[in-house]
């Protein structure tokens, strides 16, 4: 087990109301295994997938990575724990567009005091990795939809994380090019990497071990049908 949700809760305060996520919200994330999130709400999908990624802490509960609780850890340490545990893989593109892709994929290293060779070697293997070595210098407006997600999954990898959190990582690609996306997180899957994806594809739960459905804030558990 990399990674332990237990008696989530979540407040959140808006115009609106005061919306509640349920307190008992449970969920493990095993080493390399694919986990979908699935349901009919993206509100509620979204917020468990942001918890999982840590980018928003739970009021209560305990949201432990790699054997660390990150409610009880300061804030450098928080910080340091994401960065080095858990990679994004986002669906809107979220490059920086004033260089190219393998400057991209290097980015997360700069925050990890990582020395010049050891950024070039990491690089270089990540973009590998995803078939991307070839277009390593292209600008983020000359690479393809495909490209562009091979160079988000490669900046994720970068950083060798034990958690790969990505957001509907195959929706803006043709059938072929999500069928490759996917091809690529089982791999890395396969070596050890734990996937989670937010799906809103169903034809892609043949590449999941196990899926669960958000409604209502409630997590259940989910039998695939592959």
């Amino acid at each position: 087990m990399v990674a332990k949700f237990e008696n989530i809760n979540k407040t959140f305060c808006t115009s609106a109301g005061t919306f509640n996520w349920d307190e008992e919200t449970c969920i493990n994330l095993n080493k390399g295994e694919i986990l979908l999130i699935t349901g009919k709400s993206e509100y509620s999908k979204k917020t468990l997938l942001t918890l999982m990624g840590c980018l928003i802490n739970p009021n209560e509960g305990i949201l432990e990575i790699n054997g660390k609780n990150i409610n009880l850890s300061c804030y450098e340490e928080m910080v340091l724990i994401k960065s080095q545990t858990i990679g994004f893989v986002f669906h809107q593109h979220n490059l920086l567009e004033s260089i190219n892709a393998e400057e991209n994929v290097a980015y997360p290293l700069k925050f990890q005091n990582s020395k010049s060779d050891e950024i070039r070697q990491r690089t270089t293997e990540a973009l590998k990795m995803v078939e991307m070595y070839e277009q390593r210098k292209k600008m983020p407006k000359q690479l393809s939809k495909l490209e562009k997600q091979k160079t988000l999954i490669a900046r994720a990898l970068v950083s060798n994380p034990l958690i790969i959190v990505c957001d509907r990582p195959t929706a803006f690609l043709d059938r072929q090019e999500a069928e490759f996306v996917m091809e690529k997180l089982k791999e890395l899957a396969k070596l050890g990497k734990t996937i989670v994806i937010l799906n809103h594809d169903s034809r892609f739960n043949e590449y999941a071990n196990r899926a669960v459905e958000v409604k209502n804030g409630i997590v259940n558990e989910l039998i695939l049908l592959q």
